[in-house]
């Protein structure tokens, strides 16, 4: 949480695989060249700006992302919307079962405003994702969460 008690957006990590590429890109910035994304590899940079952070954005702030655990360290469950950079929607519990329940009892957004039973989250956490938009499965329109569950 930032000084004013808001949550921090969190980007996906790890952190140290974002802040090597950066460096790799910055100095392959240097060299000349930039990334081609169409081809993959490195190109001869041509129209590009004249600043590396101007075509990148600034290089990455570790305490800006998802903390690495190693594993079996980390004891408990959070759920994050990754759609505006990973803000948590919920707060920590002790296991999947309390997380879904309380996502369920709180009506919690699971996409376009919608939400899904205990039921429904208690899948998606066991499957670690869900897709955040609107899918048809059969004739009906569910949200990603509930997708995961069928």
């Amino acid at each position: 949480m930032d000084e004013r008690g808001h949550h921090v957006p969190l980007h996906a990590g790890p952190y140290e695989d974002r802040a090597r590429e950066w460096d790799e890109g910055q100095d392959r910035w240097n060299d000349g060249l930039v990334v081609d994304w169409r081809n993959g590899g490195w190109r001869a940079r041509d129209d590009e700006p004249a600043d590396y952070e101007d075509w990148d954005g600034p290089r990455p702030v570790e305490d800006r992302y998802m903390p690495t655990f190693a594993p079996g360290t980390a004891t408990h469950y959070q759920m994050y919307e990754e759609t505006s950079e990973g803000t948590p929607i919920s707060p920590v519990h002790a296991t999947p079962e309390d997380l879904a329940a309380w996502l369920a009892d709180n009506h919690a957004n699971a996409g376009f405003g919608s939400t899904c039973t205990r039921d429904e989250w208690l899948a998606m956490i066991g499957h670690g994702h869900s897709v955040g938009t609107m899918l048809t499965v059969g004739d009906e329109v569910v949200n990603g969460v509930a997708a995961v569950s069928r």
